[in-house]
């Protein structure tokens, strides 16, 4: 797989989920979110594995907070910004655990066939 190719399905696939959802955290951006991730898991290398493991639920998060903060209008600035994202971080957390337990199947997947190549 060429390198730029799993950050920018792990990166890629939620920003367009966000864009096309209208900066929501509904059901497109959570699909958006667990093929792009496992999309970037299933297609890259034993190292890469675990770099998409533990960033996909960050990304996830990164990804929704700057979609919910470039399409609130009101967010504000301070205060009012602070507990505005503290609300976008517990609407993304369900879809961090999502991508997470995706993530982590593709790898099992990754390892019990590898493992089967090995005796065989």
């Amino acid at each position: 797989m060429p390198a730029p190719l799993g950050p920018g399905l792990l990166v890629g696939m939620p920003l367009l989920g966000a864009v096309l959802s209208g900066g929501g955290l509904g059901l497109l951006y959570t699909v958006s979110a667990v093929v792009g991730a496992v999309a970037a898991a299933w297609l890259s290398g034993q190292s890469g594995l675990w770099w998409v493991a533990t960033g996909a639920p960050a990304v996830v998060l990164l990804v929704a907070l700057v979609a919910r903060a470039a399409t609130d209008s009101g967010a504000g600035t301070g205060a009012a910004l602070a507990t505005h994202a503290l609300a976008w971080t517990a609407h993304a957390f369900p879809v961090m655990v999502i991508v997470t337990v995706a993530v982590l199947l593709v790898v099992l997947v990754r390892v019990v066939r590898e493992r089967g190549r090995g005796r065989g």
